[in-house]
């Protein structure tokens, strides 16, 4: 059994019914805001008896804030219900991303691989080898009879069009004939894109909730020439909430590398950020110096000290304010355990140290082992 389950389409549906609860009510007590209460709070004129307009008026005083006060309740409970739904959505939607893109690569690599042996076949199948003649008992000279130079005893299929879409529910069906797609009714899909020497140059992944969570990350790969690995790879992700998270990833000649990383909210512009690390490889494998720097000037240096096949590796952290955060774990699955400094969660706790998991730390997921480029 998993350690923690969340149905996020239920948080995020809750969250729209306390939203709609709210737009169905006045802001005001309902019922009294005309008529018998002025919109400035003075008593109106919808009642005539003096001492029923009282009653109401004092009524309507003693409910106006606790009503106000809930409608403000009712908001912030939505804001809280979407904010949790949305964060384990969009934790799930990387690990799917993820997986699919593993997928995908595998499809593609078993297509070349199939592709490469029609081809062949092709290119052989009509070819024959003559085998040298053979002579009798009788003394004469018999020929023998060719023989295919490849015996194709199985001839391989042509495997068709590359495959540049892959649909999760039609893997599951392609694996588990007969059993229903255990997944949403609209399954996470991902589309590649290919050059002329069969580069990976776009990939796209959207996933989609039942309910309307939805995430969606784009990758462009850039080339130098006939490079096989890109000089440049740009992601693009697309939250429900409509927040955009923009990473741009160079690879430097000298072996280093500078990843740009911005971050937009189009409802509130003071949550917009942007850093720029540049991440400098110790030989051998042997760990990584990244310094970042957000859209303020504030610096961020992170050191890491790799042991390959050990878990005695070391991360140091050093802020902007000179505070010093130290774990010890394994550099190769960036799995860390903070053994000194504040809590990475709360700066104002000099001497808190979290109950680090496998990311405690705060740094992003790292598919290719490297370093970290997220400013911390």
């Amino acid at each position: 059994m998993p350690d923690l389950q969340i149905n996020y389409d239920r948080l995020h549906e809750l969250a729209g019914q306390a939203r709609l609860l709210k737009e169905h009510l006045d802001d005001k007590v309902p019922g009294l805001s005309t008529g018998v209460i002025n919109a400035n709070g003075s008593r109106g004129e919808g009642v005539g008896d003096p001492k029923v307009a009282s009653a109401l008026s004092h009524f309507y005083h003693a409910w106006d804030k606790p009503f106000r006060d809930s409608m403000k309740r009712l908001d912030e409970m939505g804001e809280l219900l979407d904010s949790v739904a949305t964060q384990f959505f969009t934790m799930d939607a990387k690990f799917a991303a993820k997986a699919q893109s593993s997928l995908s690569a595998m499809m593609y690599a078993q297509w070349q691989s199939e592709r490469d042996e029609y081809q062949l076949y092709q290119e052989t199948k009509d070819e024959k080898f003559q085998p040298s003649p053979l002579w009798g008992a009788d003394g004469r000279k018999h020929d023998q009879e060719a023989v295919p130079l490849l015996p194709w005893e199985n001839p391989p299929e042509d495997p068709g069009a590359a495959p540049t879409q892959l649909n999760a529910e039609d893997v599951w069906n392609e694996l588990h004939p007969g059993v229903p797609y255990p997944g949403d009714s609209t399954p996470t899909v991902t589309s590649n894109q290919y050059d002329d020497h069969e580069r990976l140059v776009s990939q796209e992944t959207t996933v989609q909730s039942d309910k309307g969570l939805g995430y969606t990350e784009k990758t462009t790969y850039t080339y130098d020439d006939d490079g096989k690995d890109p000089s440049q790879v740009r992601t693009e992700l697309t939250h429900s909430d409509g927040t955009t998270e923009t990473i741009v990833t160079h690879y430097n000649d000298d072996g280093t590398i500078t990843s740009e990383n911005s971050f937009v909210d189009p409802d509130n512009s003071k949550n917009n950020s942007s850093s720029t690390t540049n991440t400098t490889f110790k030989p051998d494998g042997g760990g990584y110096t990244s310094v970042s720097k957000n859209q303020d000037g504030e610096e961020t240096v992170i050191e890491v000290v790799n042991n390959p096949g050990t878990t005695t590796d070391t991360r140091v952290m050093t802020d902007d304010e000179g505070r010093v955060r130290k774990w010890v774990g394994d550099a190769d699955t960036d799995d860390w355990e903070q053994t000194e400094g504040p809590s990475i969660y709360d700066d104002s706790d000099p001497d808190g140290v979290p109950d680090a998991g496998p990311n405690g730390s705060g740094s992003r997921d790292n598919s290719d082992g490297g370093a970290s480029t997220e400013a911390l």
